[in-house]
């Protein structure tokens, strides 16, 4: 992935159960956001 890029984003979107799965091989920043506040910044963009 790239820097601003992000999974998982249909659970969040439509409600479903999480389906996306990651795992990092170097040093990263991780933002986690609930259901509400994903769909109000991705609507924002």
């Amino acid at each position: 992935m790239m820097p601003g890029q992000y999974f998982g984003e249909l659970g969040a979107l439509l409600g479903y159960p999480r389906a996306a799965s990651a795992r990092a091989f170097t040093d990263v920043s991780l933002t986690a956001y609930g259901p509400k506040t994903f769909r109000a910044t991705v609507l924002l963009d």
